[in-house]
């Protein structure tokens, strides 16, 4: 049994309970300008003879409000010598590169204290994880995962910081 092996088996678990992503609550304006767009859209799409097209838009405005005003649910998350959980999906330390805790300064979150863990994983299909630390203790994450996983600065992908400006 090697160093971190023996490391793996010592530690204990931190656990905590946050919100699946942030929530950001929708005006009714923002509901009309949402629809507003995809009819433009689609009618656009439907005078350019591009039914296809269209029905696409439509299908993505609708599943666009849906995410939007659908409130966040509150999950465990989990920490432990042998991986993270979040909710049911376990993520072996093994499948995961680096990590990197990233404070979001002046914003309102529904989490208390604005820190994100974002885990840079292996696999090609789900590359990058945000978790909201919620009311964890962000140092002893970080002393935590340090001892399993490298610490590097780890961007989130521009999908997600488009969805944070249009406040989706």
């Amino acid at each position: 049994m090697d160093n971190r092996e023996k490391k793996r088996d010592e530690k204990k678990y931190i656990e905590w309970k946050g919100f699946e992503h942030e929530y950001n609550e929708k005006s009714s304006d923002w509901l009309w300008v949402t629809a507003i767009i995809t009819m433009a859209i689609f009618f656009a799409s439907v005078i350019l003879d591009n039914i296809l097209f269209g029905l696409i838009i439509l299908l993505g405005g609708f599943t666009l409000t849906l995410h939007a005003t659908k409130k966040p649910e509150m999950i465990n998350f989990k920490i432990g010598p042998r991986g993270i959980q979040i909710k049911d999906r376990f993520f072996d330390y093994t499948d995961l590169e680096s990590f990197w805790l990233n404070y979001r300064e002046n914003k309102s979150h529904t989490h208390k204290n604005g820190e994100e863990l974002i885990i840079k994983s292996k696999k090609t299909l789900s590359p990058i994880l945000t978790i909201m630390t919620g009311d964890a203790d962000p140092d002893e994450i970080e002393d935590y995962l340090s001892d399993f996983l490298t610490i590097e600065k780890v961007e989130k992908p521009l999908s997600m910081v488009i969805m944070e400006m249009l406040k989706i």
